[in-house]
């Protein structure tokens, strides 16, 4: 993929390397950051760095299977939104899981968009069994779902109460995107 920028905010969205494994902080300070403001996303306790290390590890060695995709934005060094699609394996090597989450402060800019556009052109390029993407989002987090349907996703089922936010249990929505 080439570099995606928002070069008026000094905003650069890339692709996963080895040489990111060095800012695993910044990967985890990115993830305990949703998780502080207890963001309508599935993680709920924080991440040491340790574990977001071999996280990353693990992300990389699938990006280097095509296995996934993983893109990440940042601004200055910090880690500001993260996308990944990971095929499901065996009988599932059709479909990809979608995941997205953007730093509060970053939300609203086009920042998602321009997350999910790139990562599912270069899954289409590198993952030639993908035939569905598919995601999970919380009926609550409507411009979530909003930017999902604007890059073409369906939703496909509601599980009622499935997620336990803010002390209350709310919908998971099922959504795909046919490739």
């Amino acid at each position: 993929m080439e570099k995606n920028n928002f070069i008026d905010q000094g905003i650069i969205i890339r692709a996963l390397e080895e040489k990111d494994l060095e800012k695993a902080d910044s990967f985890m300070e990115f993830g305990n950051s949703l998780i502080d403001e207890d963001a309508p996303v599935v993680i709920n306790s924080s991440i040491s760095l340790e574990e977001e290390r071999k996280w990353l590890e693990s992300r990389l060695a699938e990006t280097k299977k095509n296995n996934q995709v993983f893109f990440f934005a940042e601004k200055n060094g910090e880690v500001i939104g993260i996308s990944n699609l990971s095929l499901l394996g065996g009988k599932r090597n059709h479909v990809a899981s979608f995941g997205i989450s953007i730093k509060n402060g970053y939300r609203g800019i086009g920042l998602g968009y321009r997350l999910m556009e790139g990562i599912i052109k270069e899954a289409k390029e590198k993952m030639r069994s993908l035939k569905i993407i598919k995601l999970s989002a919380l009926s609550i987090n409507q411009p979530a779902i909003s930017l999902y349907e604007k890059c073409g996703f369906k939703e496909a089922a509601r599980v009622p109460e499935q997620i336990f936010h803010k002390g209350e249990l709310v919908d998971e929505v099922i959504m795909l995107l046919y490739v």
